[in-house]
Order: structure tokens, then C-alpha cells, then sequence
């Protein structure tokens, strides 16, 4: 990880940040990652990151019955579902 730090987490995530953002090492989370656990990232231009609302969908949903990233809703449907 970079000697730069946040007060606060970032919106969008370099693989290193989101581990440390879900408490787990690097390899946890590239094997969550690689097996469908946690969150896919994004791509932009040449950097792969992760979204922290993805990562705190995740969060929740694992919170609230411990469902794969796969399987809870979009933000785009939480939205939804919460208008």
C-alpha cells in the first residue's frame, strides 16, 4: 500500500486499499475476488479498482444473511427498493 493515506476511504479502490478496507490480506482477497465472494472491480483506463459502495453493498449484504457478492442487490436496486 502507498505511504499516501485518507482520513476518510476513498470511492474507488486499488486491490491493497479494498483488502485493507475489508480487514483481509491481499491473497484473501484476490482468492474472494477470483472465486465470486467479493465484489469484481471496474476498469479505467489502465487501473483496475474497486468501488467502495460495492464493497459496503458486500458488507451489508453479508451482515444481513451472509449472501455471496453475486447474489445481493445492486446498488442500482437497493435504490429502487428503497423509493
Amino acid at each position: 500500500m502507498s505511504a499516501r493515506t485518507f482520513g476518510y476511504p476513498p470511492a474507488r479502490m486499488t486491490a491493497p486499499h479494498a483488502a485493507y478496507y475489508l480487514g483481509v490480506s491481499e491473497a484473501k482477497f484476490y482468492a474472494g475476488v477470483n472465486s465470486g465472494e467479493y465484489p469484481l472491480p471496474v476498469k479505467d483506463g489502465g487501473n483496475t479498482l474497486w468501488l467502495r459502495a460495492d464493497i459496503d453493498a458486500f458488507i451489508q449484504a453479508r451482515h444481513n444473511g451472509g449472501a455471496k457478492a453475486g447474489a445481493m442487490m445492486s446498488l442500482e436496486d437497493q435504490i429502487r427498493a428503497a423509493s
